[in-house]
């Protein structure tokens, strides 16, 4: 028997005005160049449909995540984008008051005690792994996590502060430039784990080609588009002129693959990017209400 302590912890300041300004659009899918294609590989088709459908986040808020709890999902630094209404299901990512806690750990549950909640955090280190937190249903406040935003390398380092994983976002213009006009595309197959599963959406932005965009998304997300049309969601290294698409996969099974600005050493030519601005796991219900 544990006396279990009283949930004394609120949710931050979450925008959520602000975000239901915004609109985004699904605009098309991200599929798997081949049926049998591995997991991971980071080889997609992009079909982009005649007509957008606009999607509004009209019941949902935006934090920033603190801790090393997500990984390889999010970031210390990276938005989260929570839902206020979606029901959080088996193994969902949520962001979770309980005590003096706030946490950023995915949702489970045991059948061995039904009545229970398990909160587990996640790194691609073992050594830093998080305790799990273990809690009453009826201790715990959840709010499903539906989207990040890889912002990062551009939003201010987010306070430490003790028993808190995600804080406040500081700087909603971040968020309004990620998301504003943003174009969804539905992946479908398992090319793009571990970032987005199938099911799940890209956030992307068109760009510009050249130089300076070069410059700009070094290191970030992209999907990139060489000369004979072949996608791939990777990340983009340049080196002078050759360009190294990484892997996303941590498994060391799915290769890099290899592009040139001018064709030399052989290999095909990087023709155009996509930036990948986030990821949304599920679209808002818009029969749900909104408030």
């Amino acid at each position: 028997m544990f006396a279990w302590r009283d949930n004394v912890v609120a949710f931050p300041t979450g925008h959520k005005d602000s975000l239901k300004a915004l609109t985004l659009m699904k605009t098309g899918v991200a599929a798997a160049a081949k049926t049998d294609g591995k997991a991971g590989d980071g080889i997609v088709t992009l079909k982009e449909w005649d007509s957008a459908q606009p999607v509004k986040l009209f019941n949902h808020d935006i934090y920033q995540l603190a801790a090393d709890t997500l990984d390889p999902v999010a970031g210390i630094g990276d938005f989260l984008i929570v839902s206020n209404f979606a029901s959080v299901t088996k193994h969902s990512l949520v962001v979770a008051t309980f005590g003096e806690q706030l946490l950023a750990h995915r949702h489970s549950e045991t059948d061995l005690h039904p009545t229970m909640t398990v909160l587990t955090g996640q790194t691609l280190e073992p050594h830093q792994l998080p305790q799990p937190v273990i809690a009453p249903k009826e201790k715990v406040q959840q709010k499903k996590i539906v989207g990040t935003l890889f912002v990062s390398h551009i939003a201010r380092p987010p306070p430490h502060i003790v028993n808190q994983e995600v804080v406040a976002v500081s700087d909603f213009s971040l968020a309004e430039k990620a998301l504003a006009n943003a174009r969804l595309f539905e992946v479908q197959g398992r090319s793009a784990e571990p970032i987005a599963l199938d099911g799940q959406f890209l956030v992307t932005h068109p760009t510009t080609f050249g130089s300076d965009t070069l410059k700009r998304l070094e290191g970030r997300l992209v999907v990139a588009v060489d000369e004979t049309g072949e996608r791939y969601f990777k990340r983009l290294r340049v080196h002078k002129r050759l360009v190294v698409l990484e892997s996303l996969n941590p498994d060391g099974i799915t290769p890099a693959q290899l592009l040139s600005l001018d064709g030399s050493h052989g290999l095909p030519v990087l023709s155009d990017l996509l930036e990948v601005v986030g990821v949304l796991f599920e679209l808002p219900n818009q029969g749900a209400k909104a408030s």
